[in-house]
């Protein structure tokens, strides 16, 4: 029974057998829980409190635990996080709370983050011949306010070998980032024996220029579509076409751990199988007659080992 007063919706419990009930005192919310204190009609000094969520064995509740989880390994942005949070009406972790609770999470990511390089480092070893050296392709990526990361692709698995985040704090002179991380590569390679063969990268790669170098040149044609003088406005350029995202700032730590996520989801689905090939067969269209493949859906299972870690540590 609800009625319908003050701030806040009174409850009544009703217990078969003696007709007393059991009213709300106070709602809580706690994140993503409700924590309600009942009294009793009876005995005002009774009281009962009920969550919407188990504990965890280290205080925590279990839902917070699982969202937080699933909010980290999505790549969703705080700031979407709280609205839809808030359009849904479901509670939210604020940002304290998500700090304390990032701090002890981040740590099985690393885990999960290391063993997946470890097994594609040996599974691009195992490659070659001679199993002592590999060919490898680099790139530095430079953001626009302190970070840069250099990663590492091995040359036939086409996985992460490494990525190396280097910061200000490292070097303040932005220009030699992509130096250190390149430097910190190759120490890793020969702290594992691992020599390197053919090392490509950039325009000044050995044999070609690497992949995803390519999408420069469409970065600069939008740019040249989205911004101009003003006496060619909307003949040659349109602010229609500007990019408008608003920029986030995370901290080296959050950003280390968003960059240990993609490189997990990278190699556990990266060259992942097919079940057929469509060919569509356009006399109009002949690129399309190479054939589109119908890959496997993706798999998250570092998802899963990731939350698997952080309830082991939990519960053993």
């Amino acid at each position: 029974m609800v009625k319908k007063e003050s701030k806040r919706p009174c409850f009544k419990i009703s217990i078969p057998g003696d007709g007393s009930h059991f009213n709300v005192k106070k709602l809580t919310q706690k994140g993503h829980v409700a924590a309600i204190r009942f009294t009793c009609d009876k005995d005002k000094h009774h009281s009962v409190l009920w969550s919407s969520s188990p504990y965890l064995p280290n205080g925590e509740y279990m839902v917070n635990s699982r969202i937080f989880h699933g909010y980290e390994c999505s790549g969703m942005l705080p700031v979407h996080y709280n609205k839809f949070s808030q359009g849904a009406n479901i509670g939210h972790i604020n940002k304290s709370k998500k700090s304390y609770m990032f701090n002890y999470y981040k740590q099985f990511v690393d885990e999960e983050y290391n063993g997946s390089i470890e097994t594609a480092l040996m599974e691009q070893v195992g490659m070659y011949e001679d199993l002592t050296s590999i060919d490898i392709l680099t790139d530095a990526r430079h953001s626009w306010r302190k970070n840069a990361k250099d990663t590492t692709i091995g040359e036939k698995m086409h996985k992460v070998l490494k990525c190396e985040h280097v910061t200000k704090a490292d070097d303040f002179v932005s220009q030699r980032h992509e130096k250190h991380g390149t430097q910190r590569i190759y120490k890793y390679l020969e702290d594992n024996d691992v020599k390197v063969g053919i090392h490509s990268h950039d325009s000044d790669g050995v044999n070609q220029n690497d992949s995803w170098h390519g999408i420069k040149a469409v970065k600069s044609a939008m740019k040249k579509v989205s911004s101009g003088p003003k006496y060619v406005r909307d003949k040659t350029w349109s602010d229609q076409l500007e990019d408008k995202d608003e920029r986030t700032v995370f901290s080296d730590a959050n950003y280390h751990t968003r960059v240990c996520l993609a490189v997990c989801h990278w190699n556990e689905n990266v060259d992942r199988g097919f079940t057929s090939i469509w060919n569509p067969k356009r006399r109009n269209a002949p690129s399309s007659m190479k054939g589109k493949k119908n890959y496997k859906p993706t798999s998250y299972t570092y998802r899963n080992n990731i939350c698997k870690r952080q309830i082991n540590s939990i519960y053993l």
